[in-house]
Order: C-alpha cells, then sequence, then structure tokens
C-alpha cells in the first residue's frame, strides 16, 4: 500500500498515512500539495476562509464538519462530528455531501489510493490536464462553469481555473437563493 501511495503521491508525503486526526493532519502537512495539484492538505487560514460558505451550503451540517483537504475540483473533504470522524466529501459543483463511512487514517491509506478515481478524479484529472489545463496552485480549483445542479455537464469543457474561495462563495450563495425560492 505504502509502495501504491508513493508511486501516486510521491514518497515524501507518506507522513500523512501516520494522522489519525484533523488536527494533526494540519499539522504535519497543513498547506502541502500533493500529485500534481491533485489534493490539497488545508491550513488553518484555508479553514477559515472556507468555512462560512460550507455553513452556507449545508446549513444543516453547519459546525458538524471539519475540513482537512480539498481536490482539485474544489471538493472539500471533511471530518463528520455526528458520524465519529468519518469523511465527508462536499460537492460544490452538486451542492451534495457524499459521506464515505470510512476514518481520516482509512481515507489516505485506502480510498486516495485504491479508489483514487472515485475521490480525487484523476482520471477526469488528467482529461483536463491533456487538454491543456493547468495545475491549480494551493488557492485554486478547477471548477463548473455551470454547475451541475443547474444542468451544466461533467465534462471538460465546462471547466475553468479559478480562485477556491470565489468559486464556493458563489456556489453556496447560488445554492442559498435556490433554497429561498424553493421553500
Amino acid at each position: 500500500m505504502s509502495r501504491e501511495f508513493d508511486d501516486r503521491y510521491g514518497a515524501q508525503n507518506r507522513d500523512i498515512l501516520e494522522t489519525r486526526t484533523v488536527d494533526e493532519l494540519r499539522s504535519v502537512a497543513g498547506g502541502r500539495v500533493i500529485g500534481d495539484g491533485i489534493y490539497r492538505v488545508l491550513d488553518d487560514d484555508a479553514v477559515g476562509m472556507i468555512g462560512p460558505s460550507i455553513d452556507t451550503m449545508f446549513p444543516d451540517r453547519a459546525g458538524a464538519l471539519d475540513p482537512f483537504a480539498t481536490d482539485w475540483l474544489g471538493r472539500v473533504f471533511a471530518t463528520r462530528a455526528d458520524r465519529v470522524g468519518t469523511v465527508a466529501i462536499l460537492e460544490p459543483g452538486t451542492a451534495e455531501v457524499l459521506d464515505t463511512g470510512i476514518d481520516l487514517a482509512a481515507f489516505h491509506r485506502t480510498e486516495i489510493v485504491e479508489q483514487a478515481d472515485a475521490a480525487l478524479a484523476v482520471d477526469f484529472y488528467g482529461a483536463w490536464r491533456d487538454g491543456g489545463g493547468a495545475v491549480p496552485a494551493a488557492d485554486q480549483c478547477v471548477g463548473y462553469r455551470r454547475p451541475l445542479f443547474l444542468g451544466g455537464g461533467d465534462d471538460v469543457e465546462n471547466l475553468e481555473l479559478g480562485d477556491m474561495d470565489v468559486y464556493w462563495s458563489v456556489m453556496a450563495q447560488t445554492v442559498e437563493q435556490i433554497r429561498r425560492r424553493t421553500a
């Protein structure tokens, strides 16, 4: 398993496999970009910036999520206090929360290694890069021009590189407006 992790993300990042808590992960790797920009561990400043948008988009889970990482698509990975630390994937393009049912250690040891495409959309990332798309910086993501929850296509042509905080803020405000209109 370590060899597969090393091949995909680099041996220099293996230390995240030993972390058991979000605080420990942030202490060991906060701010680190892993796997050619595909996965980023959040530091405290990044959590402070994205937290309000998460609470706006998912008000029923406000305060119950502890974000620890993002991926190239702007998805946020967080542990859930209401499920004893299991990892949830917060998807701004679909406005959905996907529960993995596994804890932080298992997420890093198995999910992003053995289920890398499901967890991090690595094949989609390859298509983005093969089409000339840039590697997103730590504060950027490749978001949907037209979100999937508004009928946008789940394809490379509907993607654009942008600021992570702006993307989350716009998606959260859009979801909030839709929620108000349909309530």
